[in-house]
C-alpha cells in the first residue's frame, strides 16, 4: 500500500502530500520508517521529500495553526451559546467618592426574565404556579429553569474583576448610605414559594473591597461569631432602615423583626411563639448584631415594631 502511495503522481516536486506528511512526522530519518538499505525508487523519493522538508514543516505548522483555530472558534462559540441566555438587565457606576472603586456594577439575569415577566413573578411564586401548566412559557421554563442572577464588577477599563452568583433567578439592586463615606450594595433576590409564611424577598449586603465583591458580614453580640448579613420580607419576618443609634446624621442601622415557632414549647399545649428583634449596628471599624426575644405572636402585615422594641447597639451594651 505503501509503495502504491510513493508512486502515486501526485508525490510530485513542489507540493508535499498527504504522505510526505505522514513520513515526516513518524521520522525525521529514513531509519524511523525504513530499512536502512531501501529500494532505488523509495531511496529517490525520500531524498526528493528531504529536499523538500522545509516545505513539509511549513505545511506541518499550518496545519497545527488551522487546527488550533478550529478549536478556538468551537471554544468562542460554546462560551456565546452559554452567554446568549444571560443579559445584562442593569448597569450601576461606581465612583471612587461613593463606592471606594472606580467602574460599574452589572446585574445579569436570564435573558428570558423580561420586565413584565419579573413584575409578575416577583413575589408570586414559581413561574407555573403564576403562568399556568399550560402556558408556553411556563413549559419552556419548567424544561429549562431559569439561570439564577449574577453581580458583576467592571473596572474603568471594562474588565471583569469579581462576580458573585446570587440564590436565585429574580433579583433587584438598589444603594444605601449605611455607613459613613461609602454606599452599600443592596441585592434583593426573589425566594417566595407561592405559599406558607417563611418565604419571600431576601436580602444581602454587598460592598468593593480591594476590588472584589464581599458581603457585608456582623458580628454577632453573643457568640463573637461572624457571618453574612440577610434580612428577609415575609409574612413573618421584616425588616427596616433607621437612623443609627448613636451614630452621625448619614449612619443607619438596620432592624429586622421574626416571628418563629418555639418548638421547646410542650406538644399537648398551644403552640408557642417568639418575636425575635434583631440589629444591625456599625461600630466605626465593623457591624455588629444584636437580639432578643419574647413570646407573642406577630405578621409582616400589622404595624412594625417600635424602636423600643429592639436591642442597643452591642458596643452600647456592653459599656
Amino acid at each position: 500500500m505503501l509503495k502504491r502511495l510513493m508512486r502515486d503522481q501526485r508525490l510530485h516536486r513542489d507540493t508535499p502530500t498527504a504522505v510526505s506528511i505522514l513520513l515526516f512526522t513518524e521520522s525525521s530519518k529514513p531509519s524511523g520508517i525504513f530499512p536502512k538499505k531501501m529500494p532505488p525508487r523509495m531511496n529517490f523519493r525520500w531524498k526528493h521529500m528531504n529536499r523538500n522538508r522545509s516545505n513539509t514543516i511549513a505545511c506541518m505548522n499550518l496545519f497545527r495553526a488551522l487546527t488550533a483555530f478550529v478549536l478556538l472558534s468551537a471554544w468562542q462559540s460554546a462560551l456565546a451559546a452559554q452567554d446568549a441566555s444571560l443579559h445584562v438587565s442593569g448597569a450601576f457606576v461606581l465612583t471612587k467618592a461613593s463606592d471606594g472603586f472606580e467602574g460599574k456594577l452589572e446585574l445579569v439575569l436570564d435573558a428570558r426574565i423580561t420586565s413584565d415577566l419579573e413584575k409578575a413573578l416577583w413575589r408570586m411564586g414559581p413561574p407555573e404556579m403564576v403562568l399556568g401548566e399550560k402556558d408556553l412559557l411556563a413549559k419552556d421554563l419548567a424544561a429549562r429553569p431559569l439561570r439564577n442572577a449574577v453581580l458583576r464588577l467592571r473596572d474603568a477599563n471594562q474588565k471583569v474583576v469579581s462576580e458573585k452568583a446570587l440564590d436565585g433567578p429574580l433579583t433587584r439592586i438598589r444603594f444605601a448610605a449605611l455607613i459613613p463615606g461609602r454606599r452599600t450594595i443592596l441585592a434583593t433576590t426573589d425566594l417566595s414559594a407561592g405559599f406558607g409564611s417563611y418565604s419571600g424577598p431576601n436580602t444581602e449586603l454587598f460592598q468593593v473591597s480591594n476590588g472584589k465583591l464581599e458581603q457585608v458580614t456582623a458580628q454577632e453580640a453573643a457568640s463573637g461569631s461572624v457571618a453574612p448579613i440577610y434580612v428577609a420580607e415575609t409574612l413573618k419576618t421584616d425588616w427596616k432602615l433607621v437612623p443609627a443609634t448613636g451614630g452621625p446624621a448619614s449612619q443607619k442601622d438596620i432592624l429586622e423583626a421574626a416571628c418563629r415557632p418555639d418548638f421547646d414549647s410542650p406538644t399537648n399545649a398551644e403552640q408557642k411563639f417568639w418575636i425575635i428583634y434583631t440589629r444591625y449596628h456599625w461600630d466605626g471599624k465593623q457591624w455588629t448584631k444584636s437580639s432578643r426575644r419574647e413570646h407573642g405572636f406577630w405578621e409582616a402585615e400589622e404595624h412594625f415594631p417600635t424602636l423600643a422594641s429592639f436591642p442597643a447597639p452591642a458596643t452600647e451594651a456592653k459599656k
